[in-house]
């Protein structure tokens, strides 16, 4: 009897699709949930079935490199218009891509940056860099994150003071 099998890159690819990440300025994808199955020939296994819940393309290459045990974190955010984040940094590497809406952070520079639908963003884990994310449209934003942390990591952010960015508008 044959039983079904998902190759490691299926697996790796279901996991960065659906909350994968990167930068600004990157060709738009357009997402749309793409229910997928990988059917098995044994009988009676139930197939596998999988759904894209967003895509998106990261500009540059990267490698998560760790000196221990991670704990993998898969979340979907939804900001309503006009909702922030606050001031954080990220306890580990984080992966994003926007399902829906523009998401606009503000860095420790005050920089603005801007992810839209389709855009990812793959930030590494290093030195706490202070962010704050916005919805500025009208729309409600939807952002898919995986944060990948150490085991002993409280959360996946950490608040810090603001450090006198202006609000954005």
């Amino acid at each position: 009897m044959r039983r079904p099998v998902m190759s490691a890159l299926t697996v790796l690819a279901v996991l960065a699709v659906s909350t994968a990440g990167g930068a600004t300025g990157v060709q738009a994808v357009p997402s749309s949930p793409r229910p997928t199955t990988v059917e098995a020939t044994a009988d009676p296994v139930p197939p596998v079935a999988s759904e894209t819940l967003a895509e998106g393309i990261l500009p540059q290459p990267f490698r998560i490199r760790t000196d221990g045990p991670r704990r993998v974190l898969s979340r979907r955010g939804v900001f309503q218009p006009g909702a922030s984040t606050g001031w954080h940094a990220h306890a580990g590497d984080f992966l994003a891509v926007v399902e829906r809406g523009t998401l606009t952070w503000i860095d420790e520079k005050c920089r603005r940056h801007e992810l839209h639908a389709g855009e990812s963003l793959y930030l590494p884990k290093g030195p706490p860099a202070a962010q704050s994310g916005y919805n500025l449209g009208h729309d409600e934003l939807v952002l898919y994150v995986m944060d990948i942390l150490p085991v002993d990591a409280p959360g996946p952010n950490v608040d810090v003071p603001d450090p006198g960015c202006p609000a954005p508008r």
